[in-house]
Parts: structure tokens; sequence; C-alpha cells
């Protein structure tokens, strides 16, 4: 439903301006790469207006048909999904320079803008520096790693962020494996609350 909204620059005002009403924390919405440009500027302007703090960029691309890269098949079970990673990196970095863009000529510089979208290097960084971001956001470069490898994966990017740093003593996670993806088939046997905090 995100794209339906994202697409509707009014009804993501309504939206944005209702919770704006209810509440004093920061309002990032993430906003949709499948907008042209007029779009974007469209919905980018009537969200400023309506309160948003700042913008996160991008979403994830599609729905795409989504295929395992050694079998060729659907790895999704309802066949078309988002898209996310290495392969909308060059999409997220157009898409960040052009809501720079667009919040520079709506006298909006200020506003700052959560990066995202294939984010796994220090060049990853700095080229989405570069196009206009001032927060960074990883998601998929971090699939398949379990606490201690997060941990590692930040210490190295860090790392090779400033280099004056002492290099990590923990080693650098591998990258994600193509075959993650595959998944064998189970049956739920039983839940169980685990504490009381979680609803």
């Amino acid at each position: 439903h995100g794209q339906a909204l994202c697409a509707t620059p009014g009804l993501a005002a309504d939206i944005v301006s209702a919770i704006a009403k209810v509440s004093a924390k920061p309002l990032f919405p993430k906003l949709s790469p499948n907008l042209d440009e007029a779009q974007l500027e469209a919905l980018v302007v009537s969200l400023l207006r309506a309160g948003a703090s700042g913008f996160t960029a991008i979403n994830t691309v599609g729905p795409v048909d989504n295929l395992h890269p050694l079998t060729g098949t659907n790895v999704l079970s309802k066949g078309r999904g988002g898209m996310s990673g290495p392969a909308v990196r060059d999409l997220a970095l157009g898409k960040v320079a052009a809501l720079r863009k667009i919040l520079a000529r709506e006298n909006a510089a200020h506003i700052p803008i959560l990066g995202m979208g294939g984010i796994a290097t220090a060049e990853d960084c700095r080229k989405f520096w570069e196009a206009g971001a001032t927060v960074l956001g990883v998601g998929s470069a971090l699939t398949g790693l379990n606490t201690a490898e997060v941990a590692a994966f930040f210490a190295h990017l860090e790392a090779d962020l400033r280099p004056e740093l002492p290099r990590p003593t923990v080693e650098r996670p591998k990258p994600p494996r193509p075959d993650l993806m595959v998944f064998a088939e189970y049956r739920l046997e039983r839940t169980e609350r685990c504490t009381e905090d979680l609803a």
C-alpha cells in the first residue's frame, strides 16, 4: 500500500499531518523509488507542509520478480515483491540526489535525508553522502549475520571510513550468500510467549 500512498500526495500528507498532531517525535516518511521526478517533487512539497521532519530514501523497488541467481526460480512464495540490496544502489543514489535538489529549491536544504538502498561498503557510504544523504541506513548487507557479526560489520565499516581508528580485531563478516533465500519446509509445532513486554 505504500506505493499507492506515495503516489497520492494529498493522502500521504494527511497521514503525516495526523501523526504530527499527536506525536512530537520526528517524522521521516520513506519515499517510493517508483515515482518520477514530478511525482516525487509534488509528494515531498506536500509532506514538508504537513510536518515531515526529514525523509528516508529509498524504499524497496518493485514489485518485481525476485529470481534466485543460481536456479532462476522466484524466491517469494507470492511471486512478485520488493527488491533491495546492491541491485537498487544506483537508483537509490539518483533518488537521494533528486530529493536533495527538491529540498534546496524549497529552501529546505537543512532537512535531513536518511539514505538507504544497497549500502555495504565505505565507498557506498561516501557516494550516498555525496548525493545528499545526511544519515545512512544499512539493511540487506546484514542478511544472515548474527549479533556479533553485525557488530563486526559496523566496526569494519567505521574503520574503513575513519582510517585514523585502529583496525578491528574481529574478522570481517563475509557478504550474504546467494543461497540464503532457499528455505526448507517446516511445520509449526507450538508457539510460546517468552516475555511479557512483547505483545
